[in-house]
């Protein structure tokens, strides 16, 4: 792989045409603010809160291609599923995660494919892995919050 393949694949997660149907950035715009902040029907968290949650993780990758190996979020902790989404209103969330999408592609596009084979700091992976990772780990939550729309908008 390289690092433009990663690029590629984030952007095209993002607003592109993806094999498995809507990608990120029209699902986000497709949503209806009273439906994010809601918790019922049996899911464990709020569309609001899985963005907190995919924002999170691909902060992780970020500061890790940063060198900084002191960075680290335990599953279930704080930093993985954060309480502060309350404090978000949608429009602050959305604006959010948009930047998120340009600063994620612009540390890329200033990385070279060296670091791929090289270990990320502190950990016992390496940077191809994590990158990877964090791209299904994109993919998955998009299926989360695509469940949820569905279910609210139902009728």
């Amino acid at each position: 792989m390289s690092i433009k393949f990663y690029q590629q694949q984030f952007e095209q997660v993002w607003n592109g045409v993806p094999w498995y149907g809507i990608p990120f950035e029209k699902t986000l715009n497709d949503l209806k603010e009273k439906d994010v902040f809601k918790k019922d029907a049996g899911f464990t968290h709020s569309i609001a809160e899985v963005l907190v949650h995919v924002n999170a993780w691909r902060n992780n990758m970020l500061e890790m291609l940063k060198g900084n190996g002191n960075y680290a979020i335990e599953p279930d902790s704080e930093l993985d599923w954060s309480k502060k989404v309350v404090d978000y209103s949608w429009k602050e969330l959305l604006d959010e995660t948009n930047a998120l999408q340009s600063k994620l592609l612009d540390t890329l596009e200033s990385t070279s494919d060296e670091i791929l084979t090289q270990t990320v700091p502190e950990r016992k992976y390496n940077f191809d892995y994590l990158i990877n990772g964090t791209i299904q780990h994109d993919i998955y939550h998009l299926g989360q919050i695509r469940q949820m729309h569905r279910f609210y908008n139902k009728d």
